[in-house]
This record gives structure tokens, sequence and C-alpha cells, in this order.
């Protein structure tokens, strides 16, 4: 997979959405380079959700303010961002205009020149990232976002401390090559000292949940990187806001991971990576749509979890907005956990309900992986699949043997692209026969997980996935 060569440049102002499912609506054929934005409908997907991305690329560049010199001119119309806002299968829309550069409510020469000084700043400060010279870059600029709650954010830049809050936000820093700026970060972190090596003797911070505010501040970092206020600590603004910045952006929601990860190595001036990244999973997601575009009936699918202590019902599972729904739906599959909640991410499954449905694959999210080993395997991954197959009797999925389980942490954050490759060559494997989910997960980690190169992946890997071609005594 190869890095964007396109000049990787960076903006300053970022409106985020990363939450329950979002669509880029433009009076436009959308993109950048020679497309005219303001020619027609069009709906586009674009991972960079900022304030001077006027043509709604995922790069600010000289396309951005010819286009908005059109539209100042009366010549273009604005692109504009459909955003959903909250975590959760039925979210309130808004629309916001991105050509609103400086984010004053008028479209003028100001905006303009806002763009082409954010374009200027971030060269410099990713040149400094890129050549080991941060700690000397004082130039400082402010960077305004939409975060994963739709709510209008800050950040200062340049940041040069950061706490990671949240084993998912701690890969992706890792991914982004941040990891010497983390001076603290949260438990769930520091428990997973198998997939995250490089945080473990941090500061910990305890439950991302309900940290505490003085200990925040006691960091001196500047920037603060979580999730969801209305799951992560959402008295923080009010408490420390003045003197840390609140990043919260996605980390494994909704598919939006590459929303976060985009938008993150923009605040630290991790570009490069973050385009090769953004790049890797874009060659993976296109190949599965393409192949998977002249279907006329795909594979339905659930995904129950599979946590161990569970009776062998089995019956909560993971719907829009949880990650794992997302994920199965780009592997080409017809997820049919909404049809039992329209307004829950995580839907309560019923035995008469899956067999009125006749599912054709039951793919697990189970909780094995990193820290476990292969003794764990039978008690928590065939012990799970055993109770599914009970569970689910008479379905399909277990009288022809589709019963999957991938390990949870695999399923979401920064390598559920790993998990999508897993999922659609199971499905479709007439389809995908040139296709190898482990040599995918092997290059995930050579190239974002430097800390796991020690790792014998092929050892262990039956405490991730299990599909047809895994075996058990």
């Amino acid at each position: 997979m190869t890095l964007n060569t396109k000049a990787v440049v960076a903006v300053l102002v970022v409106a985020v959405i990363v939450v329950a499912g979002i669509g880029y609506y433009a009076l436009s054929n959308g993109g950048g380079g020679g497309d005219d934005p303001s020619t027609g409908d069009g709906v586009t997907d674009c991972h960079l959700w900022v304030y001077g991305n006027v043509n709604g690329d995922d790069y600010i560049d000289q396309n951005d303010i010819d286009l908005l010199e059109r539209i100042i001119a009366g010549e273009a119309e604005e692109v504009l961002i459909v955003a959903y806002d909250g975590y959760s299968a039925t979210g309130v829309s808004q629309k916001i205009s991105l050509a609103d550069a400086n984010m004053d409510g008028v479209l003028d020469e100001k905006d303009v020149q806002y763009i082409r000084d954010t374009i200027s700043y971030m060269e410099r400060y990713s040149a400094a990232v890129n050549n080991g010279t941060l700690d000397s870059f004082d130039e400082e600029f402010t960077l305004h976002y939409n975060n994963c709650d739709n709510v209008a954010s800050t950040v200062h830049l340049p940041v040069k401390t950061l706490v990671s809050m949240y084993f998912s936000n701690s890969e992706i820093v890792r991914l982004l090559g941040a990891v010497d700026r983390v001076v603290a970060t949260d438990d769930t972190t520091l428990a997973k000292p198998t997939l995250l090596p490089e945080f473990q003797g941090l500061q910990n911070l305890g439950d991302r949940k309900a940290v505490n505010s003085e200990a925040v501040l006691a960091t001196g970092a500047d920037a603060y990187f979580t999730g969801s206020a209305s799951t992560y600590s959402e008295y923080l603004e009010k408490d420390v806001g003045d003197s840390v910045d609140i990043i919260r952006l996605s980390a494994w929601e909704d598919n939006n991971v590459m929303v976060g990860a985009l938008t993150l190595g923009y605040i630290l001036g991790c570009t490069e990576k973050a385009y090769e990244y953004i790049d890797w999973c874009n060659e993976y997601i296109d190949l599965i749509a393409e192949r998977t575009s002249g279907l006329t009936d795909r594979m339905t699918v659930i995904s129950p979890k599979g946590r161990v202590s569970d009776s062998s019902t089995l019956l909560e599972g993971n719907g829009r907005g949880s990650g794992q729904f997302e994920i199965n739906e780009l592997a080409g599959a017809d997820d049919i956990s909404d049809r039992f909640s329209a307004t829950s991410e995580y839907p309560n499954y019923t035995q008469e309900g899956i067999l009125s449905y006749d599912v054709d694959a039951i793919v697990i999210s189970g909780y094995c992986g990193w820290e476990y080993d292969t003794d764990d395997v039978g008690l928590r991954v065939h012990d799970v699949i055993d109770k599914v197959y009970y569970t689910y009797d008479g379905a399909t999925a277990t009288s022809e043997g589709r019963v999957y389980f991938i390990a949870n942490e695999l399923y979401t954050g920064p390598s559920n692209i790993v998990a999508m490759v897993y999922v659609a060559t199971w499905l479709y494997p007439d389809l995908f026969d040139d296709l190898d989910g482990l040599q995918v997960f092997k290059e995930y980690i050579e190239k974002f997980c430097p800390g796991l190169s020690y790792y014998d992946l092929e050892a262990h890997i039956d405490q991730f996935v299990y599909g047809p071609d895994s075996t058990r005594e």
C-alpha cells in the first residue's frame, strides 16, 4: 500500500463529525482537483471535517482557496456537511458550511487569508514534528473544530504534551508516532501491556469515565485526548478547560476512526503518518466495495457480544453506531441488527427474530485477544461459539456452519480494517480468494505498531479470530 504523494497540507480549523453516521452533502459533484463542487447534487465521504476544506476532500490547499473565491463572487455555492449529533442510531442532523474558514459567520477575504495562513503554519508545524525540532517550535496558532459530540471546540497549537484516555485512543496516538508526547493515560491503556508496551509506566489517571479534574491539571499537559462527553467525564471542559484543551474525537465509534485519526494527526502535526493510515484503510475499503458492488443478495449478519460470563443466551448485540455494525456493512454484509432496535447501539436480539429473519452468518464480537494466551482460547472463543450454536439453533448461520469470532479490540478501534477484511473473506470467499486476513493483520502491525514487531501473531491468531480455516481440538 503506497502513501498518497499529494502534498500534505494541514489546517487549523477542524470540524470533525465522528458520531453516529455522517455524510457530506454538497451542492457539488464532490472532490477536489479539477472537479467543480458547485454544479450538482452529491454525497461524498470525507475524513477531514474542517472549516477551510471548501471542496470537501481530505486536504486544505489552493483548490479550496480557488473555490472559496468563486463562492464569495457568487459564482459557486457552498459545500454543506450534514452531521449527526450524538452516539445513537438516530442522531439529530444539522448542516454546517465548510467555507467559513475563520468561523465569524461571514464569507469574505478574511477566510481566504485564513486558509493561506493555515497552510503556511501547518507546513512549519509538521516540518518541526518530522525534523525532531518540536521542542523548540514555539509559534502558536488556534484551531477550532466540531468534536465528536458536535460541539464547537478549540485547541491551541502546537500540542507538545498530551494525556491519552482509553486504549483505542492510545492506539491512534501510537500509529501517528506521538507516544513520546504522552505524559499520562488511563487504566485501560495500562491494562494492555502486550498491545501497548510503549505506554507502560506512565502516570495512571484511572477511570476515563470519572477522572479527577485536579489530577488532570497536575499533569501539566497541553491537551487531553478522550471520547464523547456522554460517556467520558463530561465535566472536564468546565473544570479544567481554561488550562487544558479537551480533545474529544472518535477512536472506535461508527467506523469514524479514520476521521478521528486524521483530525488528531492535524492537531499533533503528524499529517504524514495520518495520511499513510488513511490511504492504507481506503485501499482495502475501496477493494471490497468494488468487488461487492454487483451483489444482488447480500449475506445477512449479526454480531452478538461474546462475554464469557454470559448465560447461554448471548442475545445482546452490536447495532448501528457500535463500530461492529459499520464494519460488517463495509465488508459487504447486510447487518440486520437495526431491525431489532432503530434507536439503540446495542439492541437485544430475540431467538424468534433471528429465526424469522433467517440470518446467514453470525460474527461474535468476543473478549480474547492481546492480553490473553493460547490457553484461553477454549474458554473465551470455543465455548462462546458453542453457546451461540445452542442459542441460535435452527438459523441458516448455525445449520450451515457460518459462526465466526473476532476479538472486540480488533473489531473496533484503528485495527478495525483488519476485521473488515476477515468478514469479507468469510462471507464471500469466491470474491476474495486472493485476500488474506492474517497478512493484512501483519501489515497493520508492521506499518502502525512499531512496538509490536516482536509479537508472534501466527502463534496467537486463534485468540483474535475464528473462521472457516480455524481448527479446534
